[in-house]
């Protein structure tokens, strides 16, 4: 039997991994351009060798759209160990409480917490914290990847699985995908997430 998971490597060009535990906002963020990477390395290679792009491509989509709820977590945590402070949003008793995180609704997540993160960027901008920031061309960037993702798979369920809970076919069963755009919105938003990342230097 082959082992999934393994220290030992199995020969001279094998390259050992060390995989992170939980370190709040941060590992967030390592897995999401861990899932960018895998798109763009996925996009290329499909591109290079011409194989089974129709079956890899909802997988290189999801990878894009699961980094990005990642990276906005990633946010969303950033801003509560940093700043102490949470969104917050009406339950379903009408009553305000901590916007929740524990689910895959992109849109939603960036409803509730965008003010917020508005709020704490204005917050480091008046402080000088990232003078070469552009904090407003920065969130109508991220904005606008989170609505073109919204567009496609708005619950995180559309691209893993070819058809709905009562079984009828996802995306129309047919969509017509460019793999060479996939490659460069992964890139653009690795871009993206990296200027945000990289604002406080």
């Amino acid at each position: 039997m082959v082992q999934l998971i393994s220290n030992q490597p199995i020969g001279p060009n094998d390259q050992i991994a060390e995989v992170t535990t939980y370190q709040g906002s941060m590992s967030l963020r390592i897995h999401a351009m861990g899932f960018l990477e895998i798109a763009s390395v996925a996009a290329r290679a499909a591109l290079e060798h011409r194989t089974a792009i129709d079956a890899i491509t909802p997988s290189i989509i999801y990878a894009i759209r699961h980094a990005t709820e990642l990276f906005l977590k990633a946010i969303i945590e950033e801003v509560k160990e940093t700043h102490r402070v949470t969104a917050q949003a009406l339950n379903k008793k009408g009553v305000m409480e901590d916007a929740e995180t524990g689910h895959h609704w992109l849109q939603r997540l960036w409803t509730e917490h965008q003010g917020l993160i508005v709020e704490v960027l204005d917050y480091e901008a008046e402080h000088g914290e990232h003078a070469n920031f552009d904090r407003r061309a920065w969130l109508a960037d991220f904005g606008e990847i989170i609505d073109q993702i919204q567009r496609v798979d708005p619950d995180g369920q559309t691209l893993r699985y070819p058809t709905d809970r009562q079984r009828a076919p996802n995306l129309g069963g047919k969509m017509i995908v460019s793999l060479g755009h996939l490659d460069q919105f992964a890139r653009h938003a690795t871009d993206c997430f990296s200027q945000f990342r990289d604002r406080c230097c």
